[in-house]
This record gives C-alpha cells, structure tokens and sequence, in this order.
C-alpha cells in the first residue's frame, strides 16, 4: 500500500498499483505525515474505540474523514477495497471519482464492537481471573508461583495490560494531535473575527488598535498629499525655524510666477515697438544699439528728435502712441 497525501485539495492519493487501502495503516501513515509538513493543514481523520474494556476486551476502531478529505484511487480501471470501519463526518462518500476510469469501491466494514486480549497461557481467561487459591509461600504442585501469587506480584505486570498500553497510548496521543491540529486551525479565525479578544493580556484589543490615532488607517494616508498641498497654513516643514507657509512662498517677490512674467511681457511689448519706430523715423541706424539712446528717450512722456533737421518733440500718450508737437 503507497499513498501520498495533498493538503492543498484534501485528498488521500493511492500510487499507482494500489488496489487495497487498509483503513488503520492510513491512519497511522497520517499521523506520521502530520508530524512534518502535514501539521499546516486542516486534520484528515477522527477515530474513536480502541479502549480497554472489562474482561480483556478492548473497543474497535472506527474512523471518520474530516474537514472534507477524501479518498481518490489511482488513474485505472479496477476494484478498490477500503479494509475497516471508515466514514465521513458528514455523510458523503469517502472517494471522489476519477473521470475516464471504471473503479468500483468495496468497503469492507466489520460489524464487531470488541474485540477480546486473550493469553498465551493454557488456562483460559475466566481460569486465570477466578483462580486465587495459591500463594507464593505455598508452591504448587510443580513448585512454582499460585496464579494469585503471580497476580499479586508487583514485578510482573499482567500480560493483559502490557499489551494494552500501546494501544492506549497509541490512541490517546492521536485523539490529543486531532483535538491540537484543529485548535491550531481555528486560531486565526478566533482571534481575527472576535474584535474584543486581546490579542496579548492586558493589552490593546483589535478595536483599539483600528481606533487609534497613532496607526494611521490606509484611507488616511492616501489624503495626506491633499490635505498638505490644499492648506495654505500648513508648513512645510518644522526643521527651520521660521518656516515658510504655502501662501508666503506663493506671494514671494524673490519666486515670481510664470503668470505675472507672461503679464510683464505682454505690457512691454507695445511700447518697445513705438521706441523702435521713433528710433528710426528721427533718422537712426537700426543696428545701433540702443545704448546710444539718450536714457530719456526710453521713458514715457517728452521724447525730443535726434535729427538736428527736425525741430519737433514726440509725446508718448498713456496707451503707447506718439503725438507730434512743437517743442517748448
């Protein structure tokens, strides 16, 4: 029997060639696996019985799936057999089909509650237990230890029991790995869906910790950008000593805006046009520099004529034209 076992998709694989699952090895090839990788994931299995009973009798075993896991045979036409008591927790069959491939599945269950621990002794069970005539200061009749002395004895422990210590121990230690393996399952569940469960005693709940101002939440940090930029009171900085507010920055004379730049050019245009006009029409060269202007020829009002010929002055108006009149 080969099988491996997929946590991820819940299935309990049979290898190729495996046409006989025998119920109680899975389950201890199982608890194996859990030991490893396996402890990740949700448990495969339940089982119950196996306990002591009175008389040398013990309990059978009867195992369930759990948490959804099921059987999957190999990928082939043929007759699958499930030895021992094996159901779901909720009922449904214990294979999932393989498309392709005709598998019958044979369960084979056994009706028996208990089972009996018998002795390797000649006497029967009743015999040893209802026998209590003999003692160890008086030999029998070969000269050996009475069956209540032997009973009695604190060395020699009885076959019964040593033989049901294994199991005993077997099945305890798996019932407490089943009961560990699903507490450690639902503690992510427990703790995140409960917003009142501390997550350390005596410290902040999850509600605190939402509420709190000191962990901004997610949507917070996403206006801040906006928040800064749009306030013209907030500083930029706390490092200087007088920092700058966005409003000072923005009315600085040092930091002129694009907008008042285009607005200057725009005003001085006209008038650099009219000067130029004037500086050719009193007779001027029009590659001179105008550093050869007198300086109060550049400036509005009374402009008088370089051209000693013409005795006129030019008066600039206020909207940028030129009036001709005599000079005073």
């Amino acid at each position: 029997m080969t099988i491996t076992f997929d946590g991820t998709q819940k299935l309990i694989i049979a290898d190729i060639g495996t046409t006989l699952l025998d119920v109680q090895e899975v389950y201890s090839a199982w608890k194996e696996w859990v030991r490893t990788e396996g402890i990740r994931f949700l448990p495969a299995f339940e089982a119950i019985g196996g306990q002591s009973l009175p008389g040398g009798l013990f309990a059978g075993r009867t195992f369930f799936l759990t948490n959804g896991w099921k059987f999957k045979p190999q990928e082939a036409d043929h007759r699958l057999t499930i030895v021992g008591n094996l159901y779901t927790d909720d009922g449904s069959p214990v294979t999932v089909s393989v498309p392709g491939y005709t598998i019958e599945i044979s369960l084979a269950t056994s009706a028996q509650a208990q089972g009996v621990q018998t002795s390797g002794s000649a006497f029967s069970v009743a015999d040893i237990w209802s026998h209590d005539s003999r003692t160890l200061t008086s030999a029998g009749a070969s000269g050996g230890a009475t069956l209540a002395e032997i009973e009695g004895s604190n060395v020699l422990a009885k076959v019964s029991d040593v033989q049901n210590v294994p199991a005993a121990v077997e099945n305890q230690l798996a019932d407490d790995l089943s009961s560990l393996s699903n507490a450690i399952a639902n503690i992510p569940f427990q703790t995140w869906s409960n917003s009142s469960r501390t997550l350390t005693s005596g410290h902040l709940t999850l509600t605190e910790i939402e509420e709190s101002t000191v962990l901004a939440k997610a949507s917070q940090f996403s206006s801040i950008p906006t928040a800064v930029w749009s306030n013209p009171n907030r500083t930029l900085t706390t490092a200087m000593d007088e920092a700058l507010t966005l409003e000072e920055i923005e009315s600085s004379q040092v930091l002129a805006k694009s907008a008042d730049i285009t607005s200057l050019q725009s005003f001085i245009t006209p008038y650099l046009q009219k000067i130029h006009t004037l500086w050719i029409g009193n007779g001027h060269d029009s590659t001179n520099p105008i550093s050869a202007m007198p300086p109060s020829s550049l400036l509005p009002g009374w402009v008088r004529s370089q051209n000693p010929l013409i005795d006129q002055t030019h008066r600039q108006n206020q909207d940028g034209s030129f009036t001709l009149s005599s000079n005073v």
